[in-house]
């Protein structure tokens, strides 16, 4: 038998989801992707934010949590919402601070109006049915002031951040070193680089090998502020025959330019692709540069990593591939 309290909370579970896409897709324009299935640590969905409908290259990670029996206490400034235990939520803490993204939490109440100086009683804003119109705040999960100060299951949501109709800007603020209408760096190709311009495809073998060699097979990134793998999986796609002579060529030529953006540019975007098992998730995210030489201009140049995360907070970055954006 299905008890009051399990039906609450499977209430509370889609009135949650129907605010959060509600404002994000109608309000906002913008897009929202429901996990279907949830990892661990609580990734419900993920805004994919737009501005006049044209996606800005940029994801933000959403946990989703409705009902008042999350909050623990209220003060003139912040709602206390808990976790389960100490453990919980350092293992979450871990998991949001890797992501490459912005993650937040979105917290709905489904029951009576909270105002700034009014203590609540958690049990009846559990049981109110008022789910129309419900209030809503939302928090940085990668906050350095997220955790409750000599408590171990509590975080602290602002109450002046109210998600709603307004909230977008807030959103894009979290954004602002993702999106890609930023100016993308020149960058002039170094002298060691140039030797493969000519596309011999021995020579950029032979280039790749090296670049593999080095450091075991990792090159600091400096847009991500850690190493990533090189391997077969890069050479591989680059050289697919599925991808075409003319790309196959233009890649092979970009190796040495390549390496200079993964090692020289400090900006990255994200691709709105991921994909989602049960034990991690991968997607992609691009690192861009107008690269040039004395004697030509090579046009923007895009490198492609793949980023798979695993349900313990692991990751592991590689390249993936290479092209020009015309």
């Amino acid at each position: 038998m299905i008890t009051y309290k399990q039906r609450q909370i499977t209430k509370n579970e889609a009135t949650g989801m129907r605010v959060v896409s509600q404002f994000v897709q109608e309000f906002w324009e913008c897009g929202w992707q429901p996990f279907e299935q949830r990892n661990d640590c609580g990734i419900d969905g993920v805004i994919i934010l737009k501005k006049r409908g044209t996606e800005l290259g940029v994801r933000i990670n959403v946990q989703v949590k409705c009902g008042g029996g999350y909050i623990s206490s209220l003060d003139n400034e912040t709602i206390k919402f808990k976790f389960k235990s100490k453990p919980n939520l350092e293992k979450h803490i871990k998991y949001w601070k890797k992501q490459i993204e912005p993650a937040v939490l979105i917290f709905i109440n489904p029951g009576d109006r909270i105002s700034n100086n009014q203590s609540v009683d958690t049990d009846k804003v559990l049981n109110q049915k008022t789910r129309l119109n419900p209030e809503a705040w939302w928090v940085d999960l990668k906050s350095t002031d997220l955790k409750t100060e000599g408590i171990d299951t509590l975080i602290n949501i602002p109450l002046n951040q109210k998600f709603g109709e307004h909230s977008k800007g807030d959103f894009i603020k979290l954004c602002s070193n993702l999106i890609h209408s930023i100016t993308y760096p020149r960058l002039h190709l170094e002298n060691d680089y140039k030797k493969i311009l000519i596309g011999d495809q021995q020579k950029s073998r032979d280039f790749f090998k090296r670049w593999k060699s080095e450091n075991n097979g990792l090159c600091y990134c400096l847009a991500l502020r850690t190493n990533i793998i090189i391997s077969n999986v890069a050479w591989k796609h680059i050289t697919s025959k599925k991808r075409g002579t003319e790309r196959i060529t233009y890649s092979l030529k970009s190796l040495g330019i390549a390496k200079q953006i993964v090692e020289q540019v400090e900006f990255y975007t994200t691709f709105n692709q991921r994909k989602t098992t049960k034990n991690y998730t991968v997607s992609k995210i691009g690192i861009k540069a107008h690269v040039e030489t004395k004697e030509q201009k090579l046009g923007l140049i895009q490198v492609v990593l793949n980023v798979r995360d695993d349900l313990y907070g692991n990751r592991k970055v590689w390249l993936y591939s290479i092209h020009q954006i015309k």
